[in-house]
C-alpha cells in the first residue's frame, strides 16, 4: 500500500466526526443543555442523568466553567471561575503586584513546562497565608522582611541589591546572607528553622521542581532551591500534577473551588490522605491500608474524584458567594479551622465529633469571634453557639440514617468507613485531639467492599481549616491585596473581584484575553492546544487516548538516557514521580503508567509480545498507537500522532536528544548504532524496513 493512501478519507472523518457530535447533542436534550447552560453558569435540573462520557469530552473540548452543587443536590450560586487575574495589571508597582504576577504566571504555566494543570492564584495565596500568616492581616508574607509598616522590597538591605530584594531575586543564597533560619517574620523557629519555606515545605521530606525563571544569583543552578519561591511554587504544582496522573482524576470535571480543595488536600494531607478525606475515612497519616481502600472507592467510582471533593467545595462556595463579612482579622492559620466550623455548624447535613466540640469549647472566644464575624446579624453569645455545635453532634450511624435513610450498625461503619462512632476513635485524632467535621449525602456510592453506600467525607479540624484557607480565605487576600494596591474593589463584595463569565473585562483562563492560552487551572488546556498543533482533534478521541496523550505530554523533554530494562531501572523510570531520564521503551511505559494504564515491555522489541497490545493494520492507524520498528539489529518504538503528505509525526525518545515530537520524512533514518547499522522505514512501501503497529487494548471504547 503506497503511503499517499493512508490519509484518505482524514477529512471527510474529522467532518462527519463533527457533524456526528452537532447531531448526538441534537439529539440529545440534556447534553445540549448542560453545553448551553455551562456559558452562563446555570445548572441543568438533573445533572446525574447527564452522558458522562460526552460531556467530560465536551468539557475538554469547550473548557471547563465554575459551578457549584450542594451536598444535598441543590444548587447554590457561584462564586464564579476564580479571581479575576486582569485586575492585577491594574496595582501600583510593589511587592504585592510582583507576587501575584508570579502567582499568575503559575496559572498560565510558564513556572514550569513539564505540568498539564495549574494551581490557581488564589489557592496558593489562601496555602501560604495558612502557613506564615499575612504581615499586616492583608498581604501574604514571604522571605522579605517587614520594616516601618512596609515590606522591604526592591530597595538595597542588609548587602543586598534592589533586585536581590524582589520575590523573584530572592533565592537560598540570600537567605543565608540574612542568616537563615532566622527569618522571625515567617515564625521559622517552630519546627526545624534551617528547612521552612511560606509552605512549610521541610528539606528532605518533600520533592523540589526547578521552576523555568531564574534569580538573581542562582542562574546557573542545576536544582530547585528550596528557598526560592518560584521553585517552592513549581514544587507544589508538580505534587498536584503528580496526584492527578497517579489517581487518573479529571480535574478539567472539577469546579475552580474542587481543584483548589484537591490541590491544599494534595499539600496539606498528602495524597493518601486525600482520598480518605474526600470518601469518610477521616485522616490518617500511617494508615496505608486506608488509603488503599479509599483509591478503591475512586476507581469504583470510575475516577470521578469532584463527587465527593463538591461536599467541602460546596460548603465553603455557598458561603463566599453571599456573605459580605468583613474577614480581615480571620486570616491567620489558627482561625480557619473556626471558620470551617462556623460555616459547617449552619449546614443541615455536617455532623461534629465530640472531640470536635470540646476542641470549640476551649477555644469559644476565638470561635464565637470568628462565628459573628462571618454571621454579623446573629450577634450570638458563645453558649448560644456552641449549643449549636452541640446539637450536630452524632455518631456516623445514625447520621447516615437521618440523612440517606441507609442503616448501618457500628461494626458496619467500622468496616465500611473505618469509625464505629464519630472518628473520634481514629489514630491521628487519639493523637491530636481536633476532633472531626464530616458531611453526609444524600448520594449512594460504591464503596471498597463493591457495595453502594451514603456517600461521606469528614475532616479533622486543622485539615478542615486548610481547605478554608485555599478555597476561600485566599481569594479574600487576593482582594485585600489589590486594594491596598490602588485597585478600587470592595473586598467585602465578592463580585468585585471574582470573575463573572457574563461581564466583558473579565479574566478567562486561557482566553483571549490572557497572555497564554495554557492559563487554566482546569485540565489539559495545554494539552489540548499541543493537541491542536500536532492538528489532532480531541473530540474524535476516546477519554483512554486523551489519557495517554496527557501521559505522553507530560515526558517530553525528559533526558535520553539507556535504561537497564528490568523493573529496577535505578529507580528512575520506573518509581520515580519525576524521572530524570527514560529511554524509547521507558518513554512508551511510563506514559501509559501516568495514564495508569499499565504494561509489562521493558524493551522495544517486548511491547510486540505484550499482550497489553493488538496489532491493528496501517489503514486504521489512531493517535496514541505505538509503532515498533526493526533494524538490523536493533529496535525503536515510538507513539504515532498524526500524519500529512510524505511526513509522519511521532513523539519518541532518542539517543542524545530529550524526548520529544518529531515529524519524520519517508525513508527517515530512525536508528543508527555504533556499527552503522540503519534502521530505515518506509511505512507501508514495498521493500521498506520492517515495523509492526500496536493498540493499547479497549483504549479507543
Amino acid at each position: 500500500m503506497k503511503f499517499t493512501k493512508f490519509l484518505t478519507g482524514v477529512g471527510l472523518f474529522i467532518t462527519l466526526g463533527t457533524v456526528g457530535l452537532c447531531s448526538h447533542l441534537a439529539t440529545d436534550n440534556s447534553d445540549y443543555m448542560y453545553l448551553v447552560s455551562n456559558q452562563s453558569n446555570a445548572q441543568p435540573n438533573d445533572p446525574n442523568a447527564q452522558n458522562t462520557e460526552l460531556i467530560t469530552k465536551l468539557k475538554k473540548v469547550f473548557g471547563n466553567k465554575s459551578k457549584e452543587t450542594q451536598g444535598e443536590g441543590t444548587t447554590s450560586a457561584s462564586s464564579g471561575a476564580g479571581v479575576n487575574l486582569l485586575l492585577i495589571a491594574k496595582m501600583n508597582d510593589g511587592y504585592a503586584k510582583e507576587l501575584l504576577n508570579l502567582y499568575k504566571d503559575l496559572q498560565e504555566g510558564k513556572i514550569t513546562t513539564k505540568d498539564t494543570n495549574f494551581v490557581e492564584v488564589s489557592t496558593l495565596l489562601g496555602m501560604q497565608v495558612n502557613e506564615t500568616g499575612t504581615y499586616d492581616g492583608t498581604l501574604a508574607q514571604s522571605y522579605l522582611p517587614y520594616k516601618n509598616n512596609k515590606v522591604v522590597w526592591k530597595q538595597s538591605y542588609k548587602g543586598l541589591t534592589p533586585e536581590q530584594m524582589t520575590v523573584r531575586g530572592f533565592g537560598d543564597k540570600e537567605w543565608q546572607k540574612l542568616g537563615g533560619g532566622r527569618c522571625s517574620w515567617l515564625s521559622e523557629g517552630a519546627d526545624n528553622p534551617e528547612d521552612r519555606t511560606p509552605w512549610c515545605m521541610q528539606g528532605n521530606n518533600i520533592f523540589l521542581a526547578k521552576s523555568t525563571i531564574n534569580g538573581v544569583s542562582n542562574s546557573g543552578r542545576k536544582k530547585a532551591e528550596q528557598h526560592y519561591i518560584p521553585d517552592n511554587i513549581a514544587s507544589l504544582n508538580r505534587r498536584f500534577n503528580n496526584f492527578i496522573k497517579h489517581y487518573r482524576v479529571d480535574s478539567g470535571s472539577l469546579t475552580s473551588e474542587e481543584n483548589s480543595i484537591l490541590a491544599a488536600s494534595v499539600h496539606n494531607r498528602g495524597e493518601g490522605g486525600v482520598l480518605q478525606c474526600a470518601y469518610g475515612f477521616g485522616y490518617n497519616p500511617e494508615g496505608e491500608e486506608s488509603s488503599d481502600k479509599a483509591s478503591k472507592v475512586l476507581k469504583n467510582n470510575n475516577y470521578n474524584l469532584g463527587v465527593a471533593l463538591n461536599n467541602s467545595a460546596s460548603l465553603l462556595s455557598s458561603y463566599m458567594s453571599n456573605s459580605k463579612a468583613n474577614l480581615s482579622s480571620l486570616t491567620s492559620s489558627d482561625k480557619g479551622r473556626l471558620i470551617f466550623a462556623a460555616i459547617a455548624a449552619h449546614s443541615n447535613n455536617w455532623f461534629f465529633s465530640q472531640d470536635a466540640y470540646k476542641y470549640l469549647s476551649g477555644h469559644r472566644n476565638d470561635f464565637i469571634d470568628a462565628w459573628n464575624k462571618l454571621y454579623p446579624s446573629e450577634n450570638v453569645s458563645s453558649s448560644k453557639a456552641l449549643a449549636q455545635v452541640k446539637s450536630r453532634i452524632s455518631n456516623l450511624n445514625t447520621a447516615i440514617k437521618n440523612i440517606s435513610g441507609e442503616s448501618l450498625t457500628s461494626a458496619q461503619t467500622k468496616t465500611v468507613y473505618e469509625t464505629n462512632s464519630d472518628y473520634d476513635d481514629s489514630k491521628y485524632n487519639k493523637k491530636r485531639g481536633w476532633g472531626s467535621v464530616y458531611c453526609v449525602v444524600n448520594k449512594k456510592i460504591k464503596y471498597a467492599d463493591g457495595k453502594n453506600h451514603t456517600l461521606v467525607s469528614c475532616y479533622d479540624l486543622v485539615g478542615g481549616g486548610y481547605l478554608v484557607s485555599a478555597c476561600m480565605m485566599g481569594k479574600y487576600v487576593y482582594a485585600k491585596m489589590l486594594k491596598v494596591s490602588g485597585v478600587g474593589i470592595d473586598p467585602t463584595n465578592p463580585a468585585t473581584y471574582l470573575n463573572n463569565l457574563a461581564k466583558s473585562g473579565t479574566y478567562v483562563p486561557g482566553g483571549s484575553n490572557s497572555s497564554s492560552n495554557n492559563g487554566s487551572s482546569s485540565t489539559n488546556s495545554k494539552v489540548n492546544t499541543w493537541l491542536s498543533q500536532q492538528g489532532i482533534e480531541v473530540s474524535t478521541l476516546a477519554p483512554k487516548q486523551v489519557s495517554l496523550m496527557e501521559g505522553i505530554y507530560g515526558r517530553l523533554g525528559t533526558p535520553y538516557k539507556a535504561c537497564r530494562h528490568s523493573k529496577g531501572c535505578d529507580g528512575y523510570c520506573y518509581d520515580s514521580n519525576n524521572p530524570s531520564h527514560l529511554d524509547a521503551a521507558t518513554f512508551i511505559w511510563r506514559s501509559f503508567y501516568d495514564a495508569d494504564m499499565k504494561i509489562n515491555a521493558l524493551s522495544c522489541r517486548d511491547l510486540v509480545k505484550d499482550g497489553h497490545f493488538s496489532r491493528v493494520a496501517w489503514k486504521a492507524r489512531k493517535p496514541g498507537d505505538v509503532l515498533v520498528t526493526f533494524g538490523e539489529k536493533k529496535a525503536h518504538a515510538m507513539f504515532y500522532l498524526k500524519d500529512k503528505g510524505n511526513t509522519l509525526t511521532v513523539a519518541e525518545a532518542t539517543a542524545g536528544k530529550e524526548s520529544k515530537v518529531t515529524d519524520l520524512a519517508r525513508g527517515t533514518t530512525i536508528y543508527a548504532n555504533k556499527s552503522g547499522s540503519k534502521n530505515t522505514v518506509h511505512y507501508g512501501k514495498k521493500g521498506g524496513k520492517k515495523y509492526v503497529l500496536l493498540r493499547y487494548n479497549g483504549i479507543t471504547n
